[in-house]
């Protein structure tokens, strides 16, 4: 993100956004794992409305939307029976701006079909994903190493954006490879360890 900040961000809206978005689903992560699901969630909230945001809603297409939001619905109904009266409201109103993402994120790879936008688009399936891990995993049934397959769909997720907005943590660099005995190279390797260190520090 700090590269994104630094060398990516000047007057582009849609970074700026995104970049947001990405800080609001870090600190949402953090609240998580202090047990403040409700606040960590809406931190959450917040992020999909900035994803939201960026993507935008035009070209429409709300037929893509139909098959996500009937499996949101579907993981709301078998969840509800053990959530709280603030998760019974918070919680369909945070799968509805969620599964909205991933509708945006499916329309913009269906509209520009980019190996980027579509990159992008599998990241949002897969940021749903881990949010659903963790809904089954905290109020229906226990999932075994669900934390590893929650940190595995959230840095995906991360990555995937990074290599959107052309950041330098990108999964495949395009120009550097491990192999390459150059600065650049062992620069570019050490950042990503730093990055998921970080990342498995919260967790």
């Amino acid at each position: 993100m700090l590269f994104i900040l630094m060398h990516k961000l000047q007057k582009n809206c849609y970074l700026q956004k995104i970049l947001l978005g990405l800080i609001f689903s870090v600190c949402g992560d953090a609240l998580l794992n202090i047990d403040l699901f409700p606040h960590g969630m809406g931190a959450f909230a917040l992020a999909q409305i900035c994803y939201i945001s960026a993507y935008g809603l035009k070209p429409l297409k709300p037929l893509f939307a139909i098959p996500f939001y009937a499996l949101a619905v579907a993981l709301y109904v078998l969840v509800l029976k053990n959530l709280d009266p603030i998760l019974t409201i918070g919680l369909p109103v945070y799968a509805f701006l969620l599964t909205t993402m991933v509708w945006r994120s499916m329309v913009q790879a269906h509209t520009t079909p980019d190996g980027l936008n579509k990159l992008c688009a599998f990241g949002s399936f897969m940021f749903a994903i881990s949010d659903g891990f963790i809904a089954v995993d905290k109020f229906y049934v226990e999932i075994p190493h669900a934390r590893v397959s929650i940190l595995g769909g959230f840095c995906l997720k991360l990555e995937l954006f990074n290599e959107r907005m052309g950041g330098g943590l990108a999964i495949f660099p395009k120009r550097i490879h491990p192999a390459q005995a150059n600065e650049k190279s062992k620069r570019f390797w050490k950042r990503k360890a730093v990055f998921y260190r970080g990342m498995c520090f919260i967790y």
